[in-house]
């Protein structure tokens, strides 16, 4: 039963009267992931929505397991705390990545998050902000020295805030509007890591023809400080698990073998629902890169040896790709997709060597990931 209420001459509220339906209790999930680097990967995901008091609380479980990838995390929110358009949770997590060689120290990270955001009514209804606190250990072989910029091995106790606007009009596949970002991560006493990250993101969509819409994507990152854990640095390459999106260079490829304080991301996409919010075919370009020096580990600079970061950062110096792909929208899985991106400009390897070639594409499989 939905009736209205005016409020002004240019407002007007909603008043909603729900009758609860019964539905599952939960979510489980497995399935098994191929990739090149990873080999078969396995996964277990469990859901439990109203897991309390019947208010939307939601706490899941999820379990990677492979031959190099291990990966176990716990987490709860809330999103209505104490009545209010407020959402709190956390999460404990543990990390371990084995390389194939035996020859590189593993990669392990465990700790806990916690987090509370509140919907703003200023400056206007589309605001979002949140705080974070996180406690992690990294352990990657031992550190290179004491005053070096980039350290493999420690604790890390941080804060971030972050902002956000968002006014599409559509959660899943938006049509036009808009969602900016800025995110601050402050690396405080008493971990063994000292930074300050700033992130800006962007998104953009405009409805053309039809059917067709075009978005535009723009993202920037600068870490600034003495000392900065390994895993913290950027890497591009790939749609999923690094910064921006290069579709048409291997994961993480670009950036690997430097000190990536900085980077910058530009993507522009063209989409056309065959089937409204169920099913797209796409078509993008990409530009990025990840800047800073070549990191060589017998002798690693400090942070008074390296320019700022944000003088390292050149718009004229991008990776380019070109590609296509599609996205379906799959009931209790999310959004499912594959994209075929080619590179325009071959792939830094290390130390200036060349990797991927001109006219190499790559394929990328995406879950439950829009523009």
């Amino acid at each position: 039963d939905i009736r209205m209420r005016p409020e002004s001459d240019q407002e007007v509220d909603l008043l909603f009267k729900v009758q609860e339906r019964e539905a599952g209790t939960g979510q489980f999930t497995a399935g098994l992931a191929y990739s090149q680097r990873d080999y078969l990967t396995g996964t277990l995901g469990l859901s439990i929505p109203n897991c309390c008091l019947g208010d939307g609380q939601m706490a899941n479980v999820a379990l990677e397991y492979g031959e190099y990838r291990k990966n176990y995390s716990i987490g709860f929110s809330e999103p209505w705390f104490r009545d209010r358009p407020t959402r709190i949770g956390g999460t404990m997590s543990y990390y371990n990545y084995s390389y194939e060689d035996g020859n590189s120290p593993d990669i392990v990270r465990y700790g806990v998050r916690g987090y509370v955001g509140r919907r703003l009514k200023w400056p206007d209804d589309y605001f979002y902000v949140q705080g974070d606190a996180q406690f992690m250990r990294h352990e990657q072989g031992d550190n290179f020295s004491e005053d070096a910029v980039v350290r493999y091995t420690g604790y890390e106790t941080s804060v971030s805030a972050t902002i956000i606007r968002d006014d599409k009009d559509l959660p899943v596949f938006p049509t036009e509007g808009s969602r900016i970002s800025l995110r601050e991560q402050w690396a405080i006493p008493p971990g063994d890591f000292s930074f300050i990250e700033t992130e800006v993101t962007a998104k953009w969509w405009w409805p053309l023809i039809g059917k067709l819409v075009l978005g535009f994507d723009g993202a920037l990152g600068v870490i600034n400080g003495e000392q900065l854990q390994y895993s913290t640095l950027y890497q591009m390459g790939g749609m999923l698990g690094y910064q921006g999106k290069l579709r048409g260079y291997s994961a993480g490829s670009i950036g690997r073998y430097r000190i990536g304080r900085s980077y910058l991301s530009l993507s522009a996409e063209l989409s056309y629902g065959i089937v409204p919010q169920i099913f797209y075919i796409i078509g993008f370009a990409n530009a990025g890169n990840v800047y800073g020096p070549h990191l060589d580990n017998e002798a690693i600079p400090t942070q008074a040896e390296l320019p700022s970061p944000w003088a390292e950062i050149d718009p004229s110096d991008l990776y380019k790709d070109l590609g296509f792909g599609f996205r379906v929208q799959v009931p209790m899985l999310g959004i499912i997709g594959f994209d075929w991106g080619w590179p325009l400009d071959p792939s830094e390897l290390s130390n200036g060597k060349r990797g991927t070639e001109v006219g190499e594409y790559r394929v990328n499989f995406i879950i439950s990931q829009g523009f």
